[in-house]
C-alpha cells in the first residue's frame, strides 16, 4: 500500500510475500495469563523499533501493575536503559535465549515500530497465542491477527491505553488460528 500510494509501483504490479519461517515452537508455547501481568517486546533497540514509547506509557502510568519486559540490544540502549531507570516495573535486557523462551515468559506482546516492513515479532507472538498490540502501519496488523490491536502511530497516549486494556483483561485477544 504505501509503495503504491507514492506512486513508486502501479499497484497491479504489487504482490505481498509472507514471509517464510517455521512457527511449529512458538505454537507450543503454553496459553498467557489473563489479564496480564508481564507484557514486552523483543526487538531491536533503535528509533525504529519504537521500544521508547512502551517505556514512556509505563512511567506515565505509576500505579500500573504491569510488569514490562523489553529484550533487545542496539544503538539507543542507552537511552532505553535512562528512560526506564528507576521504575522497578520496566526490565531492559539483551537477548540471552532463543525467542521461543523469551515469548513465553510474555502474557502480551507489543510491536510499537515506527516502520516495520517484517513483523515478525508480531508473528511469532500470534503463533504463540498472544495477545498483541502493534502500531496500526505497514503489514503489522496483518501479522499480528484478526484480534489484535492496532494503536496509531501518531497518538502519544495510545500505548497508555492498550497498557491499561491488558492489565484489566479488556486488550486484544488471542488469535485462535495460532498464525498458520
Amino acid at each position: 500500500d504505501w509503495l503504491a500510494s507514492r506512486g513508486f509501483v502501479p499497484s497491479e504490479r504489487l504482490s505481498v510475500i509472507p514471509p517464510a519461517v517455521d512457527l511449529t515452537a512458538f505454537r507450543r508455547i503454553k496459553a498467557p495469563r489473563t489479564p496480564a501481568r508481564v507484557v514486552g517486546a523483543i526487538a531491536p533497540l533503535d528509533r525504529q523499533s519504537g521500544v521508547d514509547l512502551l517505556v514512556a506509557a509505563m512511567r506515565a502510568q505509576p500505579g500500573l501493575a504491569l510488569t514490562l519486559k523489553i529484550y533487545g540490544d542496539g544503538p539507543e540502549r542507552a537511552v532505553i536503559d535512562a528512560m526506564a531507570e528507576g521504575d522497578p516495573r520496566i526490565s531492559v535486557a539483551a537477548p540471552q535465549a532463543p525467542r521461543r523462551q523469551l515469548m513465553a515468559e510474555l502474557d502480551a506482546v507489543l510491536v510499537p515500530s515506527r516502520w516495520d516492513a517484517a513483523g515478525m515479532a508480531a508473528l511469532e507472538a500470534r503463533a504463540a497465542g498472544r495477545p498483541v498490540v502493534v502500531s496500526g502501519l505497514d503489514g503489522l496488523q496483518d501479522r499480528a491477527g484478526a484480534g489484535s490491536l492496532a494503536i496509531d502511530p501518531s497518538d502519544p497516549e495510545g500505548w497508555q491505553t492498550a497498557l491499561r486494556l491488558l492489565a484489566r483483561g479488556a486488550g486484544p485477544v488471542p488469535d485462535e488460528t495460532r498464525a498458520a
